[in-house]
């Protein structure tokens, strides 16, 4: 392959390595959530793919919100949306919490882990997660508009 085969192939692929390195540098804790995540068998089946992009969706929406007191809401939505989103299925509830002790484990338990485990279970139950994580511990959040609002005096 020479010439603009080889430059055509350069244009399509370097975009996806590009991203994969800036992600890899800016998010590794990301990443190693993703190994682990993956050496559990969590992509194998199609629950564990839907729990998986449910988990990152919350991840994404905490992550671009920047809303303090709010993180134990988006761990409660998480799981929620992954299992109950997710074929409702025991495999996408086992799905969730290989993610989400993972996502544990490469924060080396942290100092709120015990809490942030405990909103996980809370939406993998079921639980409401707006009555428990948004309003109860201030936490601003909307989440029909995606915003960090605090309402005025």
């Amino acid at each position: 392959m020479r010439g603009p085969a080889l430059f055509c192939l350069l244009l399509l692929v370097a975009p996806l390595l590009t991203h994969a390195l800036v992600m890899r540098l800016l998010f590794p804790n990301l990443t190693a959530v993703n190994d682990c995540a993956t050496r559990k068998g969590v992509f194998n089946t199609v629950a564990g793919n839907c729990a998986a992009g449910k988990l990152g969706e919350a991840y994404w929406k905490m992550y671009w919100a920047n809303c303090k007191n709010c993180d134990k809401y988006f761990h409660c939505t998480g799981n929620y949306n992954a299992v109950h989103q997710c074929t409702n299925s025991a495999q996408a509830s086992r799905a969730a919490e290989a993610i989400s002790d993972c996502r544990e484990e490469v924060d080396n338990g942290g100092e709120d882990s015990a809490l942030d485990q405990q909103a996980n279970r809370a939406g993998r139950r079921g639980e409401n997660c707006s009555a428990l994580y948004l309003e109860a511990v201030k936490c601003f959040y909307h989440p029909k508009n995606g915003t960090c609002i605090r309402p005025t005096p």
